[in-house]
């Protein structure tokens, strides 16, 4: 059996390097919903999943078992603030889980954000 971990439930539908096409199931990140793929039979990640309740039972609760080990600050909707400065910075989207740029303007804003990603 594959191992699921949480990088999982974000990764890409991939299809493999093989041709026997079969309906699989994947877990859309960005809608947060699980999703039909059609899947080459080989290769591949581990966001792949026989049907639809496995995926579901592995990654919709499981981001929400995620999203609740997540510090408050890094909860907070991306704010780029006000004030027309250039200041690339860092914010985590709470949708994906993934630490993404933003261009942070000088003042106001709120505190999901980073200089760096270390």
């Amino acid at each position: 059996p594959i191992e699921i971990d949480e990088e999982t439930c974000v990764l890409p539908p991939e299809a493999g390097p093989c041709v026997e096409y079969v309906p699989r199931w994947f877990y859309n990140s960005q809608t947060g919903n699980c999703e039909q793929f059609s899947y080459g039979s080989c290769g591949g990640n581990t966001n792949n999943f026989m049907d639809r309740q496995t995926c579901e039972a592995k990654c919709q609760s499981g981001s929400d078992s995620i999203k609740s080990q997540v510090p408050d600050r890094c909860t907070h909707e991306k704010d780029e603030g006000y004030g027309g400065g250039y200041n690339v910075k860092w914010y985590f989207n709470i949708r994906n889980l993934r630490c993404e740029q933003m261009v942070y303007q000088g003042e106001g804003g709120n505190d999901n954000q980073f200089s760096s990603l270390g």
